[in-house]
């Protein structure tokens, strides 16, 4: 191919309904013109390509295609003007954005959208308010919702993730000239300090998360919003109770290992079952085997954790961006082009890719029963998982002390640097007495899972609320690996009585293979991840905290279970 002619338009600043002007940077070919344009809108400073090109796009990688790219700084970050409010200024800013793109003479009025983790958002949203212009979208790595990833999971506020981004935010704004004020600028840069000097005693400085940072949540007030689940705010953000807004195909990219799994794949179902009729079958969705920051480098795009899955199973740049622009083009360019599979994921343990139809295929339910002696406490213990319902057998029980909480190892964390995510080594965690656990014999054949899992429990507590927390192992002679966590807080009830607890494991494709044990560690905790629920009622007057008693009941009256989807038919 000839060297492309190509001009850039550095700060172009483009004028909102409100006024406020965003910083926006135009990449094009030379020629005349008109082209198909893609635009990315990200709050990470446009000029550090760091933090977009690698996870998708280059910008020369679409102009080579015959499109125009257009890269733009949110409000109130980068170069741009306004304040920023990170989710809620997003749908009506990227809807006066792709007006802007899609009436200048270099572009020929089709507007595409793409991004990643925040520029996911800033995507998505986009989407709900649906400008005649927006003609496709690629969503990675991102949540449809906030309530169910981003900002909570199972009830439980995702603490680590929000506290880490809404101080980095913080320290961004304070780069910009008036943006903050000086005595509030003082208190922001010392929260910022003491967080890099001892994260682990930040985040435990205060058991209410509001308390953490109370500068930095003033600069950036989208933590507390997310913190308080506000039912206005979050009906406002929430683009999977407005699928059937979405007028424009959307691709979604999802990692088995990334904290914004569940969100991502509620918003595919949401739109291929309430999305207007005539796009459902538009719809594509992608999963592969990565945790949230596997695409930032070659060298880890085919990782998550400590697992790699072969050069195959790349994601990012590498293995994404040729999939990522056919489906652009048959939407701005060329839509006869043949359509993509509507499903394509990726099977850990063979390490494949499948194509399919839809997500998740049909399964059989499998319950591995919990048994016991009651002495299941630590991987020293008694605990077992059996096909088989549990017979008449005593319950097992733990404390759970908020002052003292199981940290967080792998999963699907968003605790980078400090917290590797994905597939962690657990025998940190399965040596305490106050978790749980549980194991089968070694497989004598393979046990494949497909769909969503989960643990399904008959508990007591001594608290008016309180948290159950689980991760799903695969144990073999190199160790116990995460393959799938979740967490569940209690609505607050009355000490002692027995509830019903279902703890949302998330989706997953996997396979544990022949001599490998299948394992479930269950606690109250894991943190800093989420926060530490207190033990206490909400609206409770004393001690700031309490130990609970947990009690898992495991008999033929209460027949506590994991519950695994098993494939009736072979990928």
């Amino acid at each position: 191919m000839a060297p492309m002619n190509i001009m850039i338009d550095r700060d172009v600043m483009v004028p909102l309904r409100d006024g406020t002007r965003l910083a926006t940077d135009v990449f094009r070919s030379a020629d005349d013109g008109p082209h198909p344009t893609l635009l990315l809108r990200t709050p990470y400073n446009k000029r550090n390509r760091a933090t977009w090109g690698p996870a998708l796009l280059e910008f020369d990688d679409a102009l080579e295609r015959g499109y125009a790219v257009v890269v733009q700084d949110c409000r109130g970050t980068g170069a741009s003007e306004g304040t920023f409010a990170p989710i809620l200024q997003e749908r009506g800013d990227g809807h006066d954005a792709i007006e802007w793109a899609a009436e200048q003479p270099w572009s020929n009025g089709r507007v595409g959208m793409w991004g990643m983790s925040y520029m996911g958002v800033t995507t998505l949203q986009a989407c709900v308010d649906a400008p005649a212009a927006l003609k496709v979208a690629v969503a990675y790595m991102t949540a449809g919702d906030h309530s169910s990833s981003w900002g909570r999971t199972g009830g439980a506020f995702e603490l680590g993730f929000n506290l880490r981004w809404a101080l980095d935010q913080a320290a961004g704004q304070l780069a910009r000239s008036g943006a903050v004020d000086e005595a509030l600028a003082t208190e922001v840069r010392d929260e910022v300090d003491r967080f890099w000097a001892d994260h682990r005693g930040f985040y435990a400085s205060n058991l209410d998360p509001a308390r953490i940072a109370p500068a930095t949540a003033t600069v950036v007030p989208s933590y507390r919003q997310l913190l308080e689940q506000d039912d206005a705010v979050m009906a406002g953000i929430d683009t999977i109770a407005q699928a059937e807004r979405f007028s424009v195909p959307v691709l979604a990219i999802a990692g088995w290992q990334d904290g914004m799994l569940r969100s991502l794949l509620r918003l595919h179902a949401a739109l291929v079952g309430k999305g207007p009729e005539h796009l459902r079958d538009h719809h594509r969705l992608i999963v592969g085997p990565w945790d949230h920051g596997a695409y930032l480098s070659p060298m880890t795009g085919a990782m998550a954790g400590v697992r790699h899955f072969g050069p195959g199973a790349a994601g990012g740049r590498v293995g994404l961006k040729d999939q990522a622009l056919s489906f652009l083009d048959r939407w701005l360019v060329d839509d006869t082009a043949p359509p993509s599979p509507k499903v394509r994921y990726f099977d850990m343990g063979p390490n494949r890719w499948v194509d399919d139809d839809v997500w998740p295929p049909e399964a059989e339910t499998g319950r591995w029963h919990l048994w016991s002696g009651g002495r299941a406490n630590s991987r020293r213990g008694d605990g077992r998982l059996e096909l088989l319902p549990p017979p008449a057998q005593p319950s097992d029980g733990f404390t759970y002390d908020p002052i003292d909480p199981v940290p967080t190892v792998g999963g699907r964390s968003l605790l980078y640097p400090f917290t590797p995510s994905g597939f962690q080594e657990q025998s940190a965690v399965e040596d305490r007495d106050d978790v749980l656990v549980y194991t089968s014999a070694a497989l004598v054949e393979p046990v494949t899972v497909r769909g969503s899992l989960a643990l399904d429990l008959f508990v007591r507590t001594s608290a008016p609320t309180t948290d159950f927390a689980a991760t799903l192992a695969d144990v073999s002679d190199d160790g116990s690996f995460s393959v799938a966590d979740g967490i569940t807080r209690l609505d607050p009830g009355v000490p002692g009585e027995l509830r019903r607890v279902v703890i949302d494991l998330g989706d997953t494709s996997y396979r544990f293979d022949v001599g490998h044990r299948i394992r479930v560690n269950l606690t109250s905790s894991s943190f800093p991840r989420f926060d530490r629920n207190r033990n206490v009622a909400p609206d409770a007057d004393g001690p700031a905290c309490a130990v609970a008693v947990q009690h898992v009941l495991h008999d033929p009256e209460h027949p506590s279970a994991l519950v695994l989807p098993h494939p009736t038919s072979p990928a």
